[in-house]
């Protein structure tokens, strides 16, 4: 007997979405527990959860969960979290928003810009010390969202396979 099936079977009886939600809660609750020390596990099952409601896109807590997490080194000193704010990616995603697939949101622009941000600074700001910013926005764009071999999801599938 699996915990779905007692859910389902209670709620099919009742339709008391008032019970739903509290054992939901339940659940949430338990899991929760996982957190620390399943930390992969407890992951994988938010990530799941996560696809099921919003597909391979991003949305508000996964994005800045993803982003938080995004570091690069400078020397020996590590750079953690966002460079670039919802908001400027916000305006960035307007920009550019008729140039890439239209199932991306700005939450997906948010992450892919950030993620794009770590892993090139280093050689871009050599390389272009002038512009270096906007040359990892173009390779961004480029990179993430406008592959023709695989035009929608690739920054959620990147950070969730």
């Amino acid at each position: 007997m699996r915990v779905y099936d007692v859910i389902k079977s209670y709620y099919d009886r009742t339709n008391d979405k008032e019970k739903l939600w509290h054992s939901i809660e339940e659940l949430s609750d338990m899991v929760g527990q996982y957190k620390e020390t399943d930390k992969e596990g407890y992951w994988g099952l938010m990530r799941k959860l996560h696809e099921v409601w919003n597909g391979m896109h991003y949305d508000c807590l996964f994005a800045k969960y993803e982003v938080e997490n995004l570091y690069h080194f400078e020397g020996e000193r590590e750079v953690k979290g966002e460079y670039w704010s919802k908001k400027q990616t916000d305006d960035l995603f307007q920009v550019y928003k008729n140039k890439i697939h239209p199932g991306y949101n700005e939450y997906d622009f948010y992450v892919g810009l950030n993620a794009s941000y770590h892993d090139l600074v280093n050689s871009k700001r050599v390389r272009f010390p002038d512009k270096y910013e906007s040359e990892i926005v173009e390779d961004a764009v480029a990179f993430w969202f406008q592959d023709a071999d695989m035009a929608e999801g690739k920054v959620w599938w990147y950070f969730n396979r």
